[in-house]
């Protein structure tokens, strides 16, 4: 998988598989140029999102990247960062 000849990190793969598996009805795909809420996500799915990932990497989930601005990109930077 991979966006503008980048291939995506363990991380970004795992946390584009959770947000399927949170979303209450997800499209097949999801990318990393998504917004969270445009795909459906709500501050419910978006706390499972928080202990998904939370709970499979050493990170601490960046939600409030994730409420301002939706953007999958960003919140994977910043748990990648976390890992450091």
């Amino acid at each position: 998988m991979n966006v503008q000849g980048q291939i995506l990190s363990e991380i970004a793969k795992y946390i584009l598989g959770a947000v399927r598996k949170v979303l209450p009805d997800p499209p097949d795909n999801v990318s990393v140029v998504d917004n969270f809420f445009d795909l459906g996500g709500d501050s419910q799915s978006a706390v499972e999102l928080l202990t998904v990932v939370e709970s499979a990497y050493p990170v601490v989930f960046p939600i409030e990247t994730l409420f301002a601005s939706g953007n999958l990109a960003d919140v994977i930077r910043e748990c990648e960062q976390g890992l450091g």
